[in-house]
């Protein structure tokens, strides 16, 4: 099966770095191969973005009206299942022609389909344009078109789509019938989702051209974990069945702002270089959750009832209650979802705001590492509040 690999990105799209795929099938002949290759990629909280292009001069373009035939005029063509797994899902085809006029469908084959538009749905806008050499458009698909669609729009790196970029062209001085996935038919038709080819999506560190975000990048956050998590335990007074808090942005750590770029390999990448160091020193970790689930945190089930925590219902996921606290939960023997702790020490990767689950009084711990990759870290204990005036005497044991 064909694979091809959607890239998650920031905006603008840098369309120089995105994989092409190919339009090179021509299972039923046709002497006219123009040049031809689709490429997909998804930008976090907003959808994914397709750009097709075709080096080709004065493509034919009658069809002017939405949901025209357009596969008559010289026409470049997507086909996507979003969640083919999903039971009962269909395909979107999207097809367009140089004048950017669409025609959209969904349906689960070519007899049983519905035009967007009679589901109620404003389709996606096209953009094309033609220049001497060649014509292309992108298209814009808003993950909540996407749910309006298909009910559901949570993608995560690892996510498959199915789908087939295609180039044809009915009423063309040279007929012709490409795609990028083989199409074993006798007949040209393009609506046979069973010869789907596997989109991936893949993280955005894994973009080429990006050494920065890669294998190095990560083998540096993991160094600096392990670096600033052992001079801040010299410092801290920290004692075994102590709780440390941490709070991490895996998107601050890449560079970018906190909840746009969620990482599970960056997030793992910490997680494996913070875990040993705490079981050595008989520390608990809790793992603080982003705010869409209202910060709660992961513990494993022996701290919760040390501590008498009681237990709340969560699964955390990467876009909702972030990537590291979705990999602690993973890797946790026996991992327990609670509201609120009162932990006596806390690690903040990113700015994510832990003071809520300190216990009084927090004091800052100053550590030589002052970064993990691209985000601010911050390190606090805690001590037992002074009473008294004056003439107080205290415990230098517990300051």
């Amino acid at each position: 099966m064909m694979r091809y690999s959607v890239f998650t990105v920031s905006e603008p799209v840098c369309w120089e770095k995105i994989p092409h795929a190919p339009v090179e099938s021509y299972t039923w002949g046709c002497s006219y191969r123009p040049k031809v290759f689709g490429q997909l990629c998804f930008i976090p909280e907003k959808g994914f973005r397709l750009k097709m292009t075709c080096y080709e001069t004065s493509p034919l373009a009658k069809y002017e009206n939405p949901d025209d035939m357009v596969c008559k005029d010289s026409c470049m063509e997507f086909f996507v299942n979003f969640f083919p797994n999903a039971a009962s899902t269909g395909y979107l085809n999207f097809e367009a022609n140089s004048k950017g006029t669409l025609l959209l469908f969904y349906g689960k084959d070519r007899s049983s389909r519905t035009s967007v538009r009679e589901m109620g749905l404003t389709p996606p806008k096209v953009n094309a344009s033609v220049f001497d050499d060649h014509w292309e458009y992108e298209i814009e698909i808003p993950l909540s078109f996407i749910r309006a669609v298909y009910g559901q729009d949570s993608f995560v790196p690892g996510s498959v789509l199915k789908g087939n970029f295609y180039k044809c062209g009915d009423d063309t001085d040279s007929p012709h019938y490409g795609s990028w996935s083989p199409i074993a038919n006798p007949t040209p038709d393009f609506h046979r989702p069973e010869f789907f080819g596997e989109l991936v999506l893949e993280p955005w560190e894994a973009l080429p051209g990006s050494p920065q975000k890669g294998e190095a990048f990560l083998e540096g956050i993991s160094r600096q974990v392990s670096q600033s998590v052992q001079e801040f335990l010299s410092q801290a007074k920290l004692q075994p069945g102590d709780i440390l808090v941490v709070g991490c942005s895996s998107s601050e750590v890449l560079g970018e702002k906190i909840g746009t770029h969620s990482s599970l390999q960056t997030a793992t990448a910490i997680y494996e270089a913070l875990s040993p160091i705490l079981k050595e020193n008989g520390l608990f970790l809790a793992a603080q959750c982003c705010e869409h689930l209202n910060r709660a945190l992961i513990v494993e089930k022996a701290c919760a009832q040390a501590y008498h925590l009681e237990p709340v219902n969560v699964v955390p996921q990467p876009k909702a209650g972030g990537s590291f606290a979705s990999c602690v939960y993973e890797s946790m023997a026996e991992p327990v979802a609670v509201e609120n702790i009162r932990a006596q020490a806390g690690m903040d990767i990113g700015d994510t705001l832990i003071g809520m689950h300190l216990r009084q009084v927090a004091v800052p711990v100053r550590v030589a590492v002052r970064e993990i990759g691209y985000a601010h870290v911050t390190f606090a204990r805690t001590r037992a509040k002074f009473v008294g005036g004056a003439r107080a005497v205290y415990n230098e044991e517990l300051l």
